[in-house]
């Protein structure tokens, strides 16, 4: 046994070395040599022996270098390695933890090995049948499929069966059929074709269109190969094979088809729309006809009588009632008779109460000089008055 003293090492012969230390060839040491680590009995030693077969690696007390011991068992918080006979906090990534042991191989009333992914963790463990909500492949379970697998049910599949042949477009699972939103790319959904296949049919992407299908209609996910007519709320562009969604401004739409002219033919209004400048024989019902135009909103000058702006009320539609400012186009409406509560005046329709401030009477929805023989005045506007109380009512 080795002593320090003031001066030199002495050694000192003993019959047991101090605790703490071990035996090597007859010497007291307190770190075993590399050739031989490990501590069995109090000695350094190559291999344990069979009633200490496993070696635990631990923090040395008296040294920053591992001290690695001989033990019957593996303390609680390790594992046992079967292959090295060694105690490990973690199981190697070649092995498969089972049984608090780390094994090479499954075994037969264990055959499956789960891939258990936990906080960007891999595990590996062995068991009789895959979790719920966990996707096999052959031996192997998985909590996500492999990105060279994919999701089919509760399976992970290389390739993708007949009853479900398109694969996702997360590219992770073999679906039935693509989604509404999405194109069929050969097996695969997609959200847009490729530039090499850019054009549509049935959501099928083609390196070009089909004959029969002679229009076109440009779309985030590629090219839409359509029949003639163009859809609805799209029209054609002249001299082309394009469905546009709004024509270019100097261009007028005739008979859904964007044309390079002028102005719109004889016969035919002009109307804007969403799509552009439209030519129509009938403009849209909330619109009204000032000249050749169709517009929201009568000028101020004039009167409305049938979706029409005229200058005057003609003979079929004599009287003018003013609509009030509650409405989106306050013009003058043209009449045949007025209505309920108002009463002619000089071609006008004016509340009845006001023929008194013209110095007239009411007789029939007229305002008159004065009441015809038969009538009296006080009874007319007692009439007046209850027709003013059952309106308010």
């Amino acid at each position: 046994m080795l002593r320090n003293s003031l001066f030199n090492e002495i050694l000192v012969c003993t019959d047991r070395c101090h605790e703490g230390m071990g035996s090597y060839k007859n010497a007291c040491v307190s770190i075993c040599p590399s050739k031989s680590p490990n501590e069995y009995h109090g000695k350094c030693v190559s291999f344990c022996g069979k009633d200490r077969p496993y070696v635990n690696t631990t923090p040395s007390k008296k040294s920053t270098i591992y001290h690695q011991q001989c033990v019957a068992k593996c303390p609680k918080e390790k594992n046992l390695w079967t292959e090295r006979n060694e105690c490990v906090s973690k199981c190697p990534e070649t092995t498969i933890f089972f049984n608090d042991t780390c094994v090479t191989k499954c075994p037969s009333d264990f055959p499956l090995n789960y891939t258990k992914e936990k906080h960007d963790k891999i595990k590996h463990e062995c068991v009789e049948r895959c979790p719920v909500h966990t996707f096999q492949y052959k031996t192997f379970c998985f909590d996500t499929c492999p990105p060279y697998l994919k999701h089919y049910l509760s399976n992970c599949t290389l390739n993708c069966p007949k009853a479900y042949p398109f694969i996702s477009s997360d590219n992770v699972s073999c679906v039935q059929s693509c989604p509404a939103s999405e194109v069929y790319s050969e097996n695969k959904c997609d959200k847009s074709c490729s530039q090499e296949k850019k054009y549509i049919v049935n959501k099928t992407c083609f390196e070009f269109c089909p004959d029969a299908f002679n229009l076109q209609l440009e779309t985030q996910q590629g090219i839409l190969c359509l029949k003639p007519p163009c859809p609805h709320s799209f029209v054609l562009l002249e001299w082309t094979n394009q469905c546009v969604r709004s024509c270019p401004k100097n261009m007028f739409i005739i008979d859904d088809v964007c044309r390079n002219v002028s102005t719109c033919p004889n016969g035919t209004f002009t109307e804007k729309s969403s799509h552009g400048t439209l030519c129509t024989e009938k403009c849209s019902n909330s619109l009204y006809i000032n000249g050749n135009m169709c517009i929201k909103k009568c000028p101020s000058h004039t009167v409305i009588e049938d979706q029409h702006c005229n200058n005057n009320c003609s003979g079929t539609k004599p009287y003018r009632f003013p609509r009030g400012s509650d409405y989106d186009n306050p013009a003058i409406l043209c009449v045949s008779e007025c209505p309920d509560g108002y009463c002619m005046y000089q071609n006008k329709c004016i509340s009845c109460y006001e023929c008194r401030d013209h110095q007239q009477v009411v007789y029939k929805n007229l305002c008159v000089d004065s009441c015809p023989p038969t009538y009296r005045t006080f009874e007319m506007f007692k009439k007046i008055a209850r027709r003013r109380t059952r309106r308010f009512s």
